[in-house]
């Protein structure tokens, strides 16, 4: 009897743990199926469409050329795409100049100056989390400049429209100079009359004009803000201690003279009336806003003016 009934629970004992270890890897698996299903998830960017547009229709060398581009995404009632548009601008020897734009509520625009000529532009959308890349190209053609009626050699002188920069940061723009009806010679670029805090560069300062476009590189610099941090005390302090001298003894201690103790108190008194705290000087740099920079190309007595617009931000 004593053995029937040990091994009766005995065999409820496995049974109970048997049941136990089987309920608790049903537990696991599932808890591991439901985790999995509910962290898979899967974001699949809208679709996008660029808009590319040229003005003006007829183009000039020395006027520049904007490329605007709208970008909408497949649904209609979503927010605008946000990030950036890469236009670029293609000749027939396949020579790239290569812009960037911020788009804005949907849209961008840049603006080059570019030599006449037959090219191909494109603008490409370059995605963001919630929207697909697209593109659009286009052809543009830019037509000579008329040379004067006269016929008399003469120049001509330009430079992109507009541009903008980043307080205490600059921004290069090239200006393109050509020689019209055979005219050569040195031509000296310069900015007169500029705006306060806006500094203006040519590299090089002087080119020589022919027949064939010439091209400065134009560097225009803003100043950024400072913060200049001085202590009144600290610098009293050490004025105070050029002349203090020390004398050994007979002892070899060394002892203080006038002018040491005087500069001790100055230094005491300083503290307690600045406080010993820093003084801070601030310069707030170029003005954010936008400003007319004035460029010209002068060659004896023939002189020609461009204005650029430059927003500071």
């Amino acid at each position: 009897m004593r053995f029937l009934t040990r091994f009766t629970v005995n065999s409820m004992t496995r049974f109970f743990w048997t049941t136990l270890c089987c309920l608790f890897c049903i537990a696991t698996l599932a808890a591991d199926q439901h985790a999995g299903s509910s962290y898979t998830h899967v974001v699949t960017p809208q679709p996008t469409s660029v808009v590319l547009t040229t003005s003006p229709a007829s183009a000039t060398a020395s006027a520049p050329v904007t490329l605007a581009a709208q970008v909408a995404g497949r649904d209609q009632n979503t927010a605008p795409p946000t990030g950036t548009v890469t236009f670029q601008i293609v000749d027939q020897t396949q020579n790239t100049q290569t812009l960037v734009g911020q788009l804005s509520n949907g849209a961008t625009s840049v603006s080059a100056t570019v030599l006449a000529g037959t090219y191909s532009v494109s603008a490409m959308y370059n995605g963001s989390a919630n929207f697909g890349t697209s593109s659009s190209s286009a052809a543009l053609s830019v037509a000579a400049d008329d040379p004067p009626q006269s016929g008399t050699p003469d120049f001509s002188f330009s430079l992109a429209r507009s541009t903008s920069v980043a307080q205490g940061s600059s921004v290069g723009v090239v200006a393109t100079i050509t020689g019209i009806n055979g005219f050569t010679g040195n031509v000296t670029l310069s900015c007169p009359n500029l705006p306060n805090q806006i500094t203006c560069a040519f590299s090089p300062v002087t080119v020589t004009a022919s027949a064939s476009a010439t091209q400065s590189a134009l560097t225009l610099s803003t100043i950024g803000a400072t913060v200049t941090v001085a202590s009144a005390g600290l610098i009293a302090f050490g004025l105070f201690l050029l002349p203090v001298r020390y004398r050994p003894g007979r002892r070899r201690q060394q002892k203080l003279r006038l002018p040491g103790l005087f500069a001790v108190i100055v230094f005491v008194f300083g503290l307690s009336a600045c406080g010993g705290r820093p003084q801070y000087t601030q310069a707030n740099g170029t003005p954010m806003g936008t400003y007319s920079v004035q460029a010209t190309a002068t060659s004896g007595s023939i002189s020609h003016s461009y204005t650029l617009t430059v927003t500071v931000n």
